[in-house]
């Protein structure tokens, strides 16, 4: 290769290089996950939110804009935001998300479930109670499916729908889903449990972290 045909090609990083880069910015995204975790327990959204943007800026260099990845570190962005109030960017978020589970996962993946049942949260928060009620419903029936009826996870969504019954007027149905929700959260906790005696939907984050779904 002469000297003419070095100068007029691209001056860019070598492979090594490039992965070297890559592996850095996913050993941040690691670092900025636990800050985003202690944050989070505490309920301080705003002390978490930037860890976790910093989270997604740094997985998105390292995988590419819309890998499924990138797409878990928007839809775990997304419920900071919503207990920030800042709904509407969270809710493009998690339609973002979803669509990156979509194609990679189907609609049955946990990452997907939990998108869709955030994206619930976040729908009934902005007030549109139908668009809400459909995709509490679906969150449900999925989770059902892959988890059984009685399964503790499935008492955030309940409440959550509760809640959306009890802002409509159907106070009937409302009662019914809270019970259900009580039962299956009294056979997996202690009797003094919080939970059992509070439920406080619309919650900001709807699946605890371990939920985990059947693989498609």
């Amino acid at each position: 290769m002469t000297g003419d045909q070095k100068e007029d090609q691209p001056q860019g990083e070598s492979l090594a290089e490039v992965l070297a880069d890559d592996e850095r910015a996913l050993q941040g995204v690691q670092r900025e996950s636990v800050g985003v975790f202690l944050a989070h327990a505490r309920g301080d959204y705003a002390a978490a939110e930037e860890p976790a943007r910093r989270a997604v800026a740094l997985r998105e260099h390292a995988r590419g804009p819309s890998h499924p990845e990138t797409a878990a570190d928007r839809a775990a962005l997304a419920p900071i935001l919503l207990g920030l109030g800042r709904l509407k960017e969270a809710e493009a978020l998690l339609q973002d998300a979803q669509a990156v589970f979509e194609r990679a996962y189907g609609t049955r993946h946990v990452d997907y479930v939990i998108a869709l049942g955030n994206l619930a949260a976040v729908t009934h928060r902005l007030g549109r109670h139908q668009a809400a009620g459909t995709l509490y419903r679906q969150t449900l029936h999925t989770m059902e499916e892959e988890l059984g009826p009685d399964h503790p996870d499935l008492a955030p969504v309940l409440a959550n729908l509760a809640d959306l019954h009890r802002a409509l007027g159907r106070m009937d149905d409302a009662h019914t889903l809270e019970a259900r929700a009580r039962a299956v959260l009294a056979a997996s906790v202690r009797p003094d449990h919080p939970t059992l005696t509070i439920l406080q939907p619309p919650s900001s984050e709807l699946f605890p972290s371990n939920w985990n779904s059947h693989e498609p």
